[in-house]
């Protein structure tokens, strides 16, 4: 065999396996698509039932049904901590738009 040959033979062996790499590539790439659809839809039902949490909170709150000098308005206090970490989560992803606007108004 000359050169040209086996050359030609190398580079067609590399280009076989540089396509199966690539396709080997895209069914994972497919599958990871397939999970980050399922949290992305996980994640804005968390988001919404998070804002009507809030509410619900900011409501409870301004009845001013609970007072901070018992376990219960302990609690209430910790719970409304919590909400308001949450809440600043919520607007850090918003900020940096990882998921679209529109899918959180629903």
């Amino acid at each position: 065999m000359d050169t040209i040959t086996i050359l030609a033979l190398i580079f067609g062996i590399a280009f076989i396996i540089t396509l199966w790499i690539a396709y080997t590539q895209y069914k994972k790439v497919t599958i990871y698509e397939k999970y980050i659809g399922v949290y992305n839809k996980v994640f804005l039902d968390l988001v919404r039932r998070l804002k009507a949490t809030d509410e619900q909170i900011k409501i409870i709150d301004a009845r001013g049904t609970f007072e901070s000098d018992d376990e219960v308005g302990f609690f209430f206090q910790e719970l409304k901590n919590i909400q308001f970490l949450l809440n600043e989560f919520i607007e850090n992803i918003q900020t940096l738009r990882l998921f679209n606007d529109k899918d959180t108004k629903k």
